[in-house]
């Protein structure tokens, strides 16, 4: 299945949309204010949602659905997850979605995917629906409002995660190093997130940085009596950066940052595509893993199972993940 932003000159699903929103008016509204996405298997919809700005920091999720014929087979979770990761490579700090109170199936999903309820809005389908809404043999009445916290979702999920992650998650914690930069939107990328790491795997940690030279100074405050610390400033792909590794906790650390937005920065978008990749094809991991064990970077290993072209495997990873809509 392939999820994809529509385009400007394509006709949004109307049929689909307003299976989650029999309101006419208003998922026109949502169209035209919100950025619809669209997910396709064979050249044919079978799902959509709407991502609708609420605030510079805020986005709500809107109008999930997935074709009759394709629900039971995790496409709306697929979808979700993806709308979770457009949330954050469009830079917000947090996403929302609400749905009836009736909507017993939708809000298990929700917070399988990490949300939480936050709110219910009483009576709400009461006083801007004419008709009355029964679901599951339950009247619609409340809204139920849920919200997923970006930042903090970043590490949650390594506390109820394999051993290694759960180990991972304590020493980030215990190094401070997510507080200490929080202002740098500190984001872990890499293989442990996705869980495929091998013995030599580090915690990669990237951020957004303009003073670079300032980060510099912090980085040795804060490090240089961790063991094997080590701090370089170089140019890649024309861009300045500064990496600073060292040793702690059992973990090797990198802090990677450069002046520019953590969701446009190569170690994220590869992370996101390779995400997407074992989601769609799980089956794959086992490959993958074991390339890495004979030495094969990530990008490499993930770019032989696949079979991709190309003398750059950084280059052509990115380029399936355009062609399949994973990231712009």
């Amino acid at each position: 299945m392939k999820i994809r932003k529509l385009t400007e000159d394509e006709h949004a699903p109307m049929d689909l949309l307003l299976l989650a929103d029999p309101s006419t008016s208003l998922v026109e509204e949502y169209l035209s204010k919100g950025t619809c996405y669209i997910a396709e298997l064979e050249n044919t919809v079978v799902g959509v949602y709407i991502l609708l700005p609420i605030s510079v920091q805020t986005i709500e999720l809107v109008n999930v659905v997935v074709a009759e014929s394709h629900q039971g087979k995790g496409s709306g979770k697929q979808l979700v997850l993806h709308a979770i990761q457009s949330a954050k490579q469009n830079g917000y700090k947090s996403i929302e979605v609400g749905t009836g109170n009736s909507s017993i199936d939708q809000l298990a999903l929700y917070q399988k995917c990490g949300f939480e309820i936050t709110e219910i809005d009483k009576d709400f389908f009461v006083k801007h629906y004419d008709e009355v809404i029964i679901e599951n043999g339950i009247q619609c009445r409340d809204m139920m409002r849920l919200t997923q916290d970006l930042i903090e979702e970043n590490m949650s999920y390594l506390r109820k995660g394999t051993i290694t992650q759960q180990k991972a998650y304590v020493a980030i914690k215990k190094l401070g190093v997510m507080d200490d930069f929080k202002a740098h939107n500190p984001t872990l990328c890499g293989t442990i997130p996705i869980d495929i790491a091998t013995a030599d795997s580090d915690l990669d940690i990237v951020m957004e940085v303009n003073n670079l030279e300032r980060f510099e100074q912090r980085l040795l405050s804060l490090y240089r009596h961790l063991d094997s610390f080590t701090l370089k400033s170089t140019k890649i792909r024309g861009n300045h950066v500064v990496k600073a590794n060292f040793f702690y906790q059992g973990f090797e650390f990198e802090l990677f940052a450069q002046s520019q937005p953590v969701t446009k920065q190569y170690a994220y978008l590869h992370m996101l595509i390779e995400y997407n990749i074992l989601q769609e094809m799980p089956e794959l991991k086992k490959d993958i893993v074991l390339l890495k064990q004979q030495g094969l970077k990530t990008e490499q290993a993930f770019c032989n199972v696949l079979h991709l072209a190309g003398e750059d495997p950084y280059e052509a990873l990115l380029a399936y993940g355009r062609e399949r809509g994973w990231i712009d």
